[in-house]
């Protein structure tokens, strides 16, 4: 990773989704697998921010509509029906990333499954000078799919960060 041109995201590693007090935590919706990730992404983590690789977190973030209710999408809510207000609010404690991986240099407010639609992100790595991104996170799998063919459309190199699980 260049610490001049590269930049290490961190996708919705937020205590919400994270923590045994999170959203997901309190309504028994975590998975071992999603759970264990703070810890084996923490020497990645420690190691890009010494090198001095730009730090971006992407924080799911539910807006607070009428009365503070969350402005949640249908489809989302038939999912996740447990979500409720306080839930990824920005600010909240559950919005923010988990300890373990904190502190991200930037953190970008999201709203939808992708990263960059109708967020600060690309306006925010083009400001920094970053050209590569390697992404890890909750759902690296489909977000990266997602993202390459996008972002190699806005010339960035884009680079999956998979963990292994030990046998």
């Amino acid at each position: 990773m260049n610490p001049k041109t590269g930049a290490l995201i961190l996708g919705d590693l937020q205590n919400d989704f994270l923590h045994p007090d999170g959203a997901y935590g309190r309504a028994k919706q975590s998975h071992p697998s999603i759970v264990s990730l703070p810890g084996r992404l923490a020497p990645l983590v420690h190691a890009a921010r010494a090198r001095g690789v730009l730090i971006v977190a992407t924080l799911f973030t539910l807006v607070p509509g009428r009365g503070g209710e969350p402005i949640i999408s249908p489809h989302l809510k038939k999912l996740r029906p447990f979500l409720t207000k306080g839930d990824f609010a920005p600010g909240s404690w559950g919005q923010q990333v988990i300890d373990e991986l904190a502190p991200a240099d930037i953190a970008v407010e999201k709203i939808a499954y992708s990263a960059f639609h109708m967020s600060r992100l690309e306006w925010v790595l083009r400001k920094c000078g970053v050209e590569q991104l390697y992404f890890t996170g909750i759902v690296t799998n489909g977000r990266s799919e997602e993202h390459t063919s996008e972002l190699q459309s806005l010339a960035y190199l884009v680079c999956r960060l998979l963990l292994e699980k030990k046998k």
